[in-house]
């Protein structure tokens, strides 16, 4: 810590109050519906649930240090909440986020996150954004997309294959 200083606990926006269990059912029903995408014509609209993308990131991060991931969608974005086992120990993380569409890619936009409820250093936020972004561009998903929406329990992917 510089100067003697350590960081305040930071009051971020709580996640809903909705359990949102992972299942190899809602992972499955995920992965059909993008590849369906891969044989549509013309726009397209594909309706994400929190139980599925969560289901999803649990399944992309096992084995790993990432232990629980639940993701809930509301009205202004997301929250991601996460428990990471550690060397000695384990830290909670949790942060929120917008998604926008902008010449056809998905941009992702961290707003709070924290590291054991301590605010996690604007720097490091614009690094794991910056990540992020640049592995939706580097993902060649074979689409255009035209629109992100968020609503409560889901997430709407508009746009059309290219």
């Amino acid at each position: 810590m510089l100067c003697g200083c350590s960081p305040q606990k930071v009051a971020m926006p709580a996640p809903p109050d909705r359990i949102v269990e992972p299942s190899s059912e809602a992972y499955h029903a995920l992965l059909a519906k993008v590849n369906r995408l891969s044989t549509s014509s013309g726009t397209f609209s594909l309706a994400v649930t929190e139980c599925e993308i969560t289901s999803y990131l649990a399944h992309a991060t096992s084995p790993s240090a990432v232990k629980r991931i639940t993701v809930w969608f509301e009205s202004t974005g997301a929250h991601v909440a996460t428990t990471l086992s550690l060397t000695g120990g384990s830290a909670r993380v949790h942060a929120t986020l917008s998604a926008s569409a902008h010449d056809g890619t998905a941009a992702i936009e961290l707003g709070q996150a924290t590291w054991n409820g301590r605010p996690i250093p604007r720097f490091v936020m614009a690094s794991i954004q910056e990540a992020l972004n640049d592995a939706l561009s580097d993902a060649q998903l074979g689409i255009a997309v035209s629109d992100i929406a968020f609503s409560e329990g889901s997430l709407t992917v508009a746009g059309v294959p290219q």
